[in-house]
């Protein structure tokens, strides 16, 4: 390739490294000019400043530097400068020092250990805490150092998940496949991290929003515990000195440049209602439109799930939700259950009584339940018809409200979820529709309201339907 631009190899100069799969040859045949030389093979090297394939070379080469930029700045931490102005002076000229390429590292409790080491020690120096700028300098622990801003740890955490997450949505780039099928140590610490299975990381890394708040949970998580650390370790001290004097909370802020945005995203989310496609009318009332009712039913932590098609279908369900179960869980493994009731390519209508449901089938801004969200999204995946999502009223008999045709089905879907309730048949979360693609949602999703696709009828059917199950 190097010929094509007029450029010829150095191969005394030149080494090669591979990734993935480990071939046991140690060096590489190269012939140019009729000549042929062998490579030599090597384990790691530096590209942009930082150490391929080997964190713990580049954390102590990151910390070796960083060192040095502290020293350069002697003169700036011996003057009257305030707190705030050197704080902010070591951020910009220190912990990016430190942190360059910390993304891609994978970060093992002890490598996170030596950094936050090197990087309060650092700090110190530089507010002239415990080290020889000022020999009468009090005594500060690592809570009170840490009172305005998170330490080190928490703040590689949070890069490193965020880097995971743009490398997974490059899809079809030599990146995210390194991530994915190169870096397993990486991904089993981003799967601790954020306490998703490997298996489902692909998944939930495609989704740019759920993503981010899964991040952002999995690092206030990690700063909860960090904090809890630094509290325990100080009150261990104070008491060592015979003082027992209450610790303040740390309200630690993290630069996020998207907070506010999915801040008032969520707010929308949560007050959002189910709007009319008036394209999906026709499309429901079509024969070759599939309806489903879902609903799920709780008591006690032990729920159920129903599906229902129609009497007497073969394909109507009554299931145990798995574990604690709640009334959210239980609705979501019944529109899972749906999903895998039929083929990819029917045109199917589910039809629910939760919103919060029916909104998994589109969006995700809601961490909760993501191993059921992530399952729903890898069924949606492997779909090439329309899915519609129908919101219902719930129990019209009991609020008095005018009964439709639809609601015949979420009488039939609650019987189903109660008697599901009190069975021992447990699903499973293992999909069934091949190799999931990559594409959230390549098929179309239409919502309704029932009004739209209902046709009035009586209680006096809504109870014959519910005698007949």
């Amino acid at each position: 390739m190097a010929a094509e631009f007029g450029l010829r190899l150095n191969a005394p100069k030149t080494e090669w490294m591979c990734f993935g799969h480990q071939p046991a040859a140690t060096q590489m045949p190269y012939t140019s000019d009729g000549t042929t030389v062998h490579l030599a093979r090597t384990g790691n090297f530096k590209y942009l400043g930082a150490m391929i394939l080997s964190t713990g070379s580049d954390v102590k080469t990151r910390i070796g530097q960083a060192w040095s930029a502290v020293s350069a700045l002697t003169n700036v931490w011996r003057s009257p400068l305030s707190r705030q102005r050197k704080v902010q002076l070591f951020a910009v000229c220190v912990a990016t020092v430190l942190t360059y390429g910390s993304e891609t590292w994978t970060l093992t409790k002890s490598a996170i250990k030596e950094l936050a080491s090197a990087h309060g020690a650092m700090l110190r120096l530089a507010l002239g805490c415990n080290v020889g700028i000022t020999r009468d300098a009090p005594h500060v622990s690592d809570f009170d150092l840490y009172d305005e801003f998170p330490p080190l740890s928490v703040q590689l955490v949070e890069r490193m998940l965020r880097y995971a997450g743009h490398a997974s949505r490059r899809e079809g780039h030599p990146l995210s496949d390194a991530v994915h099928f190169s870096c397993n140590a990486y991904l089993a610490e981003v799967s601790r991290l954020t306490e998703i299975p490997v298996e489902l990381l692909p998944l939930v890394m495609t989704d740019r929003r759920q993503w981010h708040d899964t991040v952002e949970k999995a690092t206030h998580s990690f700063a909860a515990a960090e904090e809890e650390r630094l509290r325990d370790k100080r009150a261990t001290q104070l008491q060592a000195k015979g003082i027992s004097a209450p610790l303040p909370r740390r309200c630690w802020s993290f630069t996020d440049k998207e907070k506010n945005a999915r801040e008032k995203n969520a707010a929308a989310h949560s007050t959002a209602t189910i709007t009319t496609t008036t394209r999906a009318i026709p499309l429901y009332h079509s024969d070759t439109c599939t309806k489903i009712w879902v609903d799920g039913s709780c008591a006690n932590s032990v729920a159920g799930f129903g599906v229902f098609f129609a009497r007497g279908d073969p394909r109507n369900q009554a299931l145990k939700v798995p574990g604690p179960g709640t009334n959210n869980r239980a609705e979501l493994w019944g529109i899972l259950a749906a999903l895998r009731s039929c083929g990819s390519s029917a045109v199917i209508a589910i039809l629910s009584d939760s919103t919060l449901a029916l909104f998994a089938l589109e969006d995700a801004t809601f961490t909760e339940n993501l191993d059921l969200v992530a399952s729903i999204r890898l069924e949606l995946s492997a779909r090439t018809a329309t899915t519609l999502g129908i919101k219902v009223a719930s129990h019209v008999e009991k609020k008095g409200h005018p009964p439709l045709d639809v609601h015949l089905g979420n009488e039939a879907a609650d019987v189903l979820a109660d008697r599901g309730a009190q069975r021992g048949d447990l699903p499973t979360l293992a999909a069934n529709c091949g190799r999931h693609n990559r594409s959230p949602y390549p098929a179309e999703i239409l919502f309704l309201r029932e009004g739209d696709v209902g046709v009035p009828t009586t209680y006096a059917e809504i109870r014959s339907m519910r005698s007949g199950l």
